[in-house]
Parts: structure tokens; C-alpha cells; sequence
């Protein structure tokens, strides 16, 4: 199945969906230092538009992220 694409819901697990969710968040972590390293006085309320779209990212977590593979 090399080289096929597969377009699958971020509910169901793949190989690399741990990845996937640590890619959003290191995106979002990026908007912040980029944000706070241009803007002497870093707006509080972008911050906080940047937060929620981290507790958003966290809230549509699948269950399968917290359980741990027993190898």
C-alpha cells in the first residue's frame, strides 16, 4: 500500500497520530514565541485566542492517545 493516500478521521488511529497532535501543538507554541519575540508589548488577548486553540487541540484528543502500547 506504499504511495496510496488514505484520507482518515482524526478519530481513528494511524501509526503516526501521536504525531499528528504533537505537530498542532508545537505549531501553536510557534505562534506564541513568534508573537511575544515580535511584539515588545505582546497582545494578552492573542495569548489567549492561542490558549484556546491548545485547550481546543486537548479536547478533541481520541482516547486512544492516553493508552499506552504494552510492548
Amino acid at each position: 500500500m506504499t504511495g496510496i493516500l488514505i484520507n482518515r478521521p482524526p478519530s481513528e488511529y494511524t501509526v503516526v497520530s501521536r504525531l499528528l497532535v504533537w505537530i498542532q501543538v508545537a505549531r501553536i507554541l510557534q505562534q506564541v514565541f513568534q508573537h511575544v519575540d515580535e511584539n515588545p508589548s505582546p497582545s494578552y488577548e492573542h495569548i489567549l485566542g492561542l490558549d484556546a486553540q491548545l485547550q481546543q487541540v486537548r479536547r478533541t484528543l481520541s482516547q486512544y492517545l492516553f493508552e499506552f502500547e504494552q510492548t
